[in-house]
Formats: C-alpha cells, structure tokens, sequence
C-alpha cells in the first residue's frame, strides 16, 4: 500500500495525501483540535525507506491560512511511514507571531500518530 490517502491523528484531524513520482508531497489538512475552520493545503517531501523494516521519510507543513481563517502560524511535521503497520508517526512544531522579545515562546512542539483509521469519539 502507498503512503497516499486519507489519515487520521489521535485528535480526529484529516491528512489527505497525494505524491508524485519525484517524492513532492501535497494534500490537504482539516484539523480536529483548535479554533481553524475548513481545509488547509499542504506541501512537503517523502524519501521511501532503504530496506522494508525501516520506515520511510516525510515532511509536510500547513501554514493555518484559506478562504475562512487567517492564523498567521506554520506548521511543520517530520516523521516517518511504517508501511508494515499503516502508521505515520511524526513530530510537529507550530510557530505562531510573537514580538521579538516573546520569540522564545513562539513554537510549541508535539507528536501526532497518524493511522487509516477515523478515531472514535
């Protein structure tokens, strides 16, 4: 099975995924956690694994921008595909505004577990 498709976090977000032939990765992004409304594209890369017991690199990132919201912040994951199991898990970091002297506390990090599974509630 190939890394595109639908996935969803442990909070209910949807990751839509398409990629070409090349590693470009695109898609789309609805978050389940927050205040963002709709769908968010996304852009990124995967690098498949050398051998089939190691997962395969990917990267995407979503700036938290469309038709109904304007959230002025990034975000970016980086993690692996486990094909054997069907699981993306990665790590994120979320980098919103902030004033030079507050830049320290501009980026919150965190991991998502990415299954082909919708959670229950």
């Amino acid at each position: 099975m190939t890394i595109a498709g639908d996935w969803y976090n442990q909070f209910g977000s949807h990751l839509q995924l398409a990629v070409d032939p090349s590693g470009s990765v695109s898609g789309a992004y609805t978050s389940g956690t927050g205040h963002v409304v709709g769908r968010f594209d996304l852009a990124g890369r995967c690098r498949p694994a050398d051998r089939p017991e190691q997962g395969s690199a990917i990267g995407w990132t979503v700036a938290w921008h469309n038709q109904e919201t304007d959230e002025g912040s990034v975000t970016s994951w980086s993690g692996q595909y486990f094909e054997q199991d069907q699981r993306i898990t990665a790590m994120w970091l979320l980098t919103r505004p902030a004033p030079a002297a507050d830049a320290w506390e501009a980026t919150m990090v965190g991991q998502d577990v990415f299954t082909r599974a919708h959670p229950t509630a």
